[in-house]
């Protein structure tokens, strides 16, 4: 498994971690984002399902390119070939809710 660094963001998690809050916005991709490909061209993924490490290393390959995250003692790992085909993953890792995008 080979990590990579992307841009991550990290808030302090809403009461209820089933319900992240948003941590960019659509006003922020407005205001910011070169528009290349029509807007919501690619799905969002929010609090998606997780795996244990051992199924994960079953699933992914030596060589596979994930983006690796480490937060307050939880490991997440999102694999390349799922994040080319989504826009943003909205997740909670330890007590932080997180945006990662590629």
């Amino acid at each position: 498994m080979i990590l990579l660094c992307t841009s991550i963001l990290a808030l302090t998690a809403a009461q209820e971690p089933d319900t992240p809050p948003e941590i960019f916005t659509e006003a922020d991709y407005d205001a910011v984002a070169e528009q290349v490909m029509p807007r919501d061209a690619f799905p969002v993924l929010t609090l998606p399902e997780l795996v244990d490490a051992k199924t994960g290393s079953e699933t992914l390959g030596d060589e596979e390119l994930v983006i690796g995250l480490n937060l307050d003692g939880e490991t997440r790992a999102y694999p390349l070939r799922v994040m080319g085909g989504v826009e943003l993953v909205n997740d909670v890792c330890g007590d932080l809710a997180t945006a990662v995008s590629w």
